[in-house]
């Protein structure tokens, strides 16, 4: 746990094991994951607040691509701002893009999101139990997401909400 760490312009790429995150973290506040290239894995981008309510975190131009499972995951998160990323899963089973669960105030904006061959129930993003409040809405826009389920599984999502306010 930590507060204000920054990793920017970093190139990080994994083997692929079961329990690979190629970022991994629990981050109170000012959390920046910026400029990097991730690549690999079976998760990209883990980060939770573990208990706590992580404030402003900051995902913006990465590319990440050939990850199995999440993309990016955010857990636990008040004023998140994921934008101006591509996610690229045109190579690999991936499951999902961006995955949210309790973040509130949270912005995804100007982001590309591309999931091919998907198995079943696959989303560009999903966003499960996060809030937004009347005064400060959580907002997704501008995105251009495209999601091609298998053959096989004819049930994928561009979006998926679920259990969500504002």
């Amino acid at each position: 746990r930590g507060n204000y760490l920054s990793i920017t312009n970093c190139i990080i790429s994994g083997a692929g094991s079961q329990t690979d995150h190629l970022i991994q973290g629990c981050s109170d506040t000012g959390m920046v994951i910026r400029n990097c290239i991730l690549s690999g894995g079976t998760d990209g981008v883990y980060l939770s607040a573990n208990g706590a309510n992580a404030y402003s975190m900051i995902v913006e131009k990465n590319h990440f691509f050939n990850i199995a499972y999440d993309m990016l995951s955010l857990n636990l998160c008040y004023n998140a701002i994921i934008n101006n990323n591509t996610f690229d899963g045109t190579s690999t089973f991936t499951i999902r893009g961006i995955m949210l669960q309790y973040c509130y105030e949270t912005q995804i904006f100007d982001n590309i999101i591309t999931l091919l061959n998907v198995p079943l129930n696959s989303c560009g993003i999903q966003i499960i139990s996060s809030n937004g409040i009347m005064s400060n809405h959580s907002k997704v826009f501008n995105n251009l997401i495209s999601v091609t389920a298998a053959p096989f599984n004819n049930i994928a999502y561009a979006l998926r909400c679920s259990s969500t306010k504002n």
